[in-house]
């Protein structure tokens, strides 16, 4: 039960600020973080970071990151100067983005992805 009810309050964090509150309070409580325990806190950062770029999914495994932008391909979105700096930072460096289409959907996959918070570092500079 307890654990849940803090996987429900990581969950409601909005902003960075109450993230750190959060994670100080489990400094207070359970003492030093264990790595995972980080890890799941930049999970929650990789999220923020995915919306705010459009994406609607992320994965993160071997070495890999994908990422799957707005499903409607007449969305704003794509015509927004949030895509399109995405795209001019994207194209810059084709050995680590890839763009794809799949199923009238678009993806990207991104190479050379440590763990979530390089992955979450990766999108903050998109």
């Amino acid at each position: 039960a307890e654990r849940l009810k803090l996987y429900r309050e990581l969950d409601s964090t909005k902003d960075e600020e109450a993230l750190l509150a959060f994670g100080e309070r489990l400094v207070d409580r359970f003492g030093p973080l264990p790595r995972e325990t980080e890890e799941l806190l930049n999970v929650v950062r990789l999220r923020w970071e995915a919306i705010r770029l459009g994406m609607e999914r992320v994965k993160v495994k071997n070495g890999l990151m994908i990422v799957h932008f707005v499903g409607e391909q007449d969305s704003p979105y794509y015509k927004s100067d949030t895509f399109m700096d995405l795209l001019r930072k994207v194209t810059q460096n084709p050995s680590r983005f890839v763009l794809k289409q799949h199923n009238n959907r678009l993806a990207m996959t991104v190479r050379n992805v440590k763990d979530i918070e390089d992955a979450y570092k990766t999108l903050q500079q998109l």
